[in-house]
């Protein structure tokens, strides 16, 4: 009697069994590939001004120094990359997270599969492909992975190492004054009644010298030179995307400002700076309560930008956004190397065969 042969399901009948999309290839972007780089940060979704093209240009020549963007393209389409600063010192050589702009750097554009586990394969293929060409081009490597891309473990898997940064959101659609912390509303109160009033005619050299006189009260070392910094934001405050808010006291001295970037409807709380007596002036939370308040009327969401300093971030923490993991990534060949060949081939032991995993 014959066996019987197991049919194929009348759902599968006739349907080709085509292979997910694979990477071809990993390299660095050229200013050929401008155009597809900005048409897959548009597709990732993640509203972000500081990795697209025209700001990454302008970025290289504030720097002076070279800014790479690697690609990873999937059947000649650029699908996901990644953003960094290429410096080479004498000695090893580094890719370095953009300065001025935190969690920026890894973004993947989402997959059309329909099936969860097609989809998980695809991004983690093209997360592998580009761990595997960070580390095998640099020495030592920093990035920051957008919180939108929160599933990090081909670079775990490739032996990078992690830790978890925050940043702060806001929707402005529902967010109300109501919302801000009591001394909050108190201090703007107290400025209004006080004298401070909102300006505009705020110059960008004028921006800097208060934005470097911040970071020396705080004792941080300046990313670039205030100087720098001020030629930035003069090519960038001609563009309606950029917003500046700024307060001054009744002297006419200028007491705190802000510049926000927006991009689609998500809006970027970027740079500020305060003078001394601003703290007890309430000139801070006023220039603050002004971007809020004018953002909402073309914006749905503001990135406060990193939250990971207790006082920066007790301070915008008082507006009531939300908090927002992301994943800062890194590299060093010279760790790698101290492992040792055994402990290096010890770590693909596959441990599937353990009893006990408190890692899940």
């Amino acid at each position: 009697m014959p066996r019987a042969v197991a049919s194929i399901p009348v759902a599968l009948r006739d349907k080709p069994l085509v292979a997910p999309g694979e990477v071809t290839s990993v390299r660095r972007c050229t200013s050929h590939d401008e155009a597809a780089w900005d048409a897959a940060l548009d597709a990732s979704g993640t509203n972000n001004p500081f990795l697209t093209s025209r700001f990454l240009r302008r970025l290289q020549t504030t720097l002076d120094r070279p800014i790479v963007r690697i690609a990873c393209f999937e059947r000649d389409r650029l699908v996901a990359g990644l953003a960094g600063v290429d410096f080479a010192p004498d000695g090893p050589r580094c890719l370095e997270r953009l300065p001025l702009v935190p969690h920026t750097g890894v973004f993947v554009v989402a997959g059309t599969e329909r099936l969860l586990q097609r989809r998980v394969r695809r991004e983690h293929r093209i997360l592998s492909a580009l761990a595997t060409y960070v580390a095998d081009e640099f020495d030592r490597a920093d990035i920051d992975a957008v919180p939108e891309c929160a599933d990090i473990r081909p670079f775990l898997w490739a032996d990078w190492s992690s830790s978890i940064r925050y940043t702060l959101r806001s929707d402005l659609r529902i967010a109300r004054p109501d919302d801000f912390d009591p001394d909050v509303r108190r201090r703007i109160r107290r400025a209004t009644e006080s004298g401070v009033h909102l300006a505009q005619d705020v110059a960008s050299d004028e921006f800097a010298a208060l934005w470097a006189e911040t970071l020396r009260r705080t004792h941080a070392r300046p990313p670039i030179p205030p100087a720098a910094l001020g030629v930035l934001i003069e090519q960038l405050r001609a563009e309606p995307t950029t917003h500046i808010h700024a307060a001054r006291l009744p002297d006419g001295r200028l007491a705190a400002i802000n510049v926000v970037l927006q991009c689609g409807e998500t809006a970027w709380y970027w740079l500020a700076a305060s003078d001394t007596s601003a703290s007890t002036s309430g000139a801070v939370q006023l220039a603050m309560a002004c971007a809020l308040e004018r953002l909402a009327q073309h914006c749905s969401t503001l990135d406060w930008v990193g939250a990971n300093l207790p006082r920066i971030a007790h301070a915008k923490q008082a507006f009531g956004p939300s908090l927002v993991p992301y994943v800062r990534l890194s590299w060093s060949r010279r760790r790698d190397s101290d492992r040792g060949p055994m402990r290096r081939w010890m770590r693909w032991i596959p441990w599937r065969f353990s009893r006990r995993s408190s890692d899940r």
